[in-house]
């Protein structure tokens, strides 16, 4: 006579129908922490003419997602400059036409959150792979 044990197999189906309830919060707490980690990235990589730029670069966390960005407004300009000369009409409130002469991109979240990527992809493997293994 054969006798077949499946306890183990029902085991494992039960742990893996599970899985995403203890998954999901640690891999949520990982991205959380990358998104920081990228922030404090691109606030060292920025440019400090007077600070402000840097100082304005906050997370904002998501489930399972993160933004990281500058408050102010030239935030964009700085990363990724500007396509070349451009007027300012009504300069200085004095009716005439000055032309800006642009500026060169100065990069400073993309390099943040590249250099940050594979970093936040082995916690969430890891994360993933503790809840689910054990």
């Amino acid at each position: 006579m054969i006798n077949i044990d499946l306890t183990e197999i029902d085991h494992l189906a039960a742990d893996l129908r599970s899985a995403p309830a203890r998954v999901e919060p640690a891999v949520d707490a990982e991205v959380g922490r990358g998104g920081y980690r990228v922030q404090g990235r691109a606030q060292v990589n920025a440019p400090k003419d007077t600070g402000t730029l840097a100082s304005s670069i906050t997370t904002d966390l998501g489930h399972l997602s993160y933004e990281v960005g500058p408050e102010v407004n030239y935030g964009g300009f700085v990363e990724e400059g500007t396509s070349g000369p451009y007027p300012i009409e009504n300069a200085f409130g004095l009716g005439i036409l000055v032309m800006h002469p642009g500026i060169d991109p100065q990069p400073y979240l993309g390099p943040a959150f590249d250099a940050d990527l594979s970093r936040t992809e082995r916690g969430i493997l890891k994360a993933a792979a503790d809840r689910t293994l054990g």
